[in-house]
Parts: structure tokens; C-alpha cells; sequence
């Protein structure tokens, strides 16, 4: 399950607090918190395109063909171990996959600029790709013969990946997601815990939450506050089934039990 929420802008409340949990430090809490909801219109919860830039349907077929032309006369994936031995053959390989996918997504870039993200994208220390510039039959597949379908879903996953970093990193920065105001939700933290303080009561014991208390809910689609009337769902962490901890107690032998 995935949230469709993404925290697109903050903005923090003039006076500072202190809290005894970070040293005593001061700081600035959100006051107001734009959400970007994604309408969710291709099935998965990124269809605006917030992590990476959606590729156009036209570009992907012609990642496809680049793809069937890579399984037929192999160049980019003849490697047959699990990674390239050599890194600048590595580098020169990328480099290459690169320039060709800028060419199918029509992104202008330098062969200098090409170089400089080949040695970025094999040298990361968090995730490189250097396993993608290699076929392995019975690795990377299920199968141990050398298939020419492997090999081109295996090099369209490299040409996806490359066209998702060029395109995002040519989008201009008004059209990133953070911008479409029309799927923004604003939340008002004052309001928010204003309207809980007030309105809301426990499921369980039915007492009321302090003010900027944050209770417990036992379902994942729930109200939020409301006005003049109680969100639904909601307990103190105390009554989120307080018979769990007697019955661990009863279940629990006595030490002199336990010695005997």
C-alpha cells in the first residue's frame, strides 16, 4: 500500500520551540504543510511524474526498437558475467547508452556532459550500474539458454533507467509536480489540533485528547479532525488494546517460579 501524499512545501510558525529531547535546541515547527495528491490516473501512486519525468509513449517504442536491436547484435550487454571486469570499459559502454538514449528522447547533451554522467552512474557508492552492462543467462534470468527476449527486456531496463534520469534532470523546474496546484491539500496545524482538541474523542474511553496530542488509529483511511463532530478511528496509546500488556504479564512466569 502507498500513500499518494508528497509534502511539496513547509512552512514553519515564527516562534521557536524548545524541546529536551534534541539537547535543548531550538527550532521551528511546520505550521502550514502543502501536500501534493497524486490523482493515482495510471494505476500507481506517481502518475505525475514526482520522482522521476514520465517517459512519452512515442519515446518508449523507440527505447523498444533500440532494445531489439541491442538483443539481435549484442554491444552494450556482451558481457557475459555478472558485472563488467573493467571499468573503463564500463564507463565507455554507459557513455555510449547514454548519447544513444538522449538521441531517442531528443535531449541535446555534450559528450563531455555524457562522460561526466557515465563516471557518476558507475562510480556511486550507493547504487551503480554496473550489473545492468551484462547479460548472464541463469543470473539475470530464469533461464540458462542465451534468449534473445532476455536480452531485450534486459536492455530496455537500462534504456528506461537512462531516459528517466535524462528526462528528469532536462524538465524545467515549473513543471516538476510540486507546482500543480490543483491536486495541492493545504493542512493548517493550529486548525488541525484545534479541531482534535475540540471535536474528537477516543474510540475506546471516549475522553478527549489534549491539545497537539497525536493518538493511535486502527484503520488506514481515516477522517482526519472535523468540525463539531469526532474523527472516526482514533484512541489513546494507552487504550490501543490495553489487555495485550496483562495478558503478557499473566503469560510471564515469577522468578521465584522460574527458580523452583
Amino acid at each position: 500500500m502507498h500513500d499518494p501524499s508528497t509534502l511539496a512545501f513547509s512552512i514553519k510558525r515564527p516562534w521557536p520551540h524548545r524541546t529536551r529531547f534534541d539537547n535543548m535546541r531550538w527550532f521551528w515547527p511546520d505550521m502550514i504543510n502543502v501536500w501534493h495528491e497524486d490523482p493515482e490516473t495510471d494505476g500507481s501512486d506517481d502518475s505525475c511524474g514526482w520522482a522521476y519525468a514520465r517517459i512519452p509513449k512515442a519515446i518508449q517504442q523507440s527505447l523498444e526498437f533500440e532494445a531489439g536491436c541491442e538483443a539481435r547484435e549484442p554491444w552494450l550487454l556482451r558481457d557475459r558475467a555478472k558485472q563488467p571486469i573493467s571499468i573503463v570499459d564500463a564507463e565507455a559502454k554507459l557513455r555510449g547508452a547514454i548519447l544513444t538514449t538522449a538521441r531517442t528522447c531528443k535531449i541535446k547533451i555534450s559528450p563531455e556532459k555524457a562522460d561526466l554522467l557515465a563516471k557518476e552512474l558507475i562510480h556511486s557508492p550507493v547504487d551503480n550500474l554496473r550489473s545492468m552492462l551484462c547479460f548472464l543467462p541463469g543470473w539475470h534470468t530464469n533461464y540458462e539458454e542465451d534468449r534473445e527476449s532476455d536480452r531485450k527486456e534486459c536492455a530496455l531496463r537500462l534504456y528506461i533507467c537512462l531516459a528517466r534520469i535524462l528526462l528528469t534532470r532536462a524538465r524545467p523546474w515549473w513543471k516538476h509536480p510540486r507546482w500543480h496546484f490543483w491536486h495541492w491539500r493545504i493542512q493548517v496545524r493550529p486548525i488541525q489540533s484545534f479541531k482534535r482538541w475540540a471535536f474528537s474523542r477516543c474510540c475506546v474511553c471516549g475522553g478527549r485528547f489534549s491539545y497537539g496530542y497525536a493518538p493511535t488509529t486502527n484503520q488506514w483511511h481515516g477522517t482526519g479532525p472535523l468540525w463539531f463532530r469526532s474523527e472516526t478511528g482514533v484512541e489513546h496509546s494507552d487504550c490501543d488494546n490495553p489487555r495485550s500488556d496483562n495478558a503478557g504479564a499473566a503469560a510471564t512466569p515469577s522468578p521465584d517460579r522460574m527458580m523452583n
